[in-house]
């Protein structure tokens, strides 16, 4: 399950206008951890300024608020709640200095960056807003394909089903449920050679990549 939730190829998503703390150099599956770590503190530190459960949180924000209209509909200050994440935010990139994950300086380059990235997360609404705060999990793509929840997913593959034989069992097709993993890579890579930042040979060698290691993935059993 752990090399499920851990195939952030598939999921290496961006912040709301793009707006990272200070991860533009950092290459490839280091720089998806960071953006999912960030995305994570930013998520944890929202609700619990407002009060409210994750869930309840994305369902606000898929509904087109905005984190500060959110906030204002609660009787929270937009304020409180920016500071409340660049808290949040600093606070982990110092726990990264100390651990020796990042330099001196490089974590005085992302904590000053901090509020100007919060300032645009609290603003974004719809779909950037999503992007900003929510790490998509294969795992939830892989439950919400085969009509379970996730802990109901959980149970299975604990019991030493696959997700072939779960997909299978329920009616899904295998070769549906592993579209359904590849999809978000596969928007991403399109995005990419659209604008031009990747080329196009090089994206479907990536793809290809990936979609033997969800092949392998949706076929393996817990043991």
């Amino acid at each position: 399950m752990r090399r499920l939730i851990s195939i952030s190829i598939a999921a290496a998503v961006l912040v709301a206008g793009g707006a990272t703390v200070a991860v533009a150099k950092t290459p490839g599956k280091g720089k998806a951890r960071v953006v999912a770590v960030q995305k994570r503190t930013l998520m944890t530190a929202a609700t619990s300024y407002l009060g409210l459960s994750r869930p309840a949180l994305v369902r606000e924000l898929r509904a087109g608020k905005s984190l500060a209209e959110v906030a204002t509909a609660r009787g929270k200050s937009v304020d409180g709640l920016e500071d409340a994440l660049v808290t949040a935010l600093r606070a982990r990139v110092d726990a990264a200095r100390v651990a020796g994950r990042i330099t001196a300086a490089r974590a005085d380059r992302m904590k000053a960056g901090a509020p100007q990235l919060v300032e645009r997360v609290v603003n974004a609404k719809r779909r950037a807003a999503v992007r900003a705060l929510v790490v998509r999990s294969p795992f939830a793509i892989a439950a919400r394909y085969v009509g379970l929840t996730r802990p109901q997913l959980a149970a299975e593959l604990r019991a030493g089903k696959s997700l072939a034989q779960v997909a299978t069992a329920r009616g899904k097709s295998v070769d549906g449920l592993e579209a359904a993993l590849l999809a978000p890579l596969k928007r991403k890579l399109d995005r990419a050679v659209a604008s031009g930042r990747l080329e196009s040979a090089r994206a479907t060698t990536m793809l290809d990549r990936a979609a033997k290691r969800i092949e392998r993935l949706v076929a393996r059993t817990r043991g």
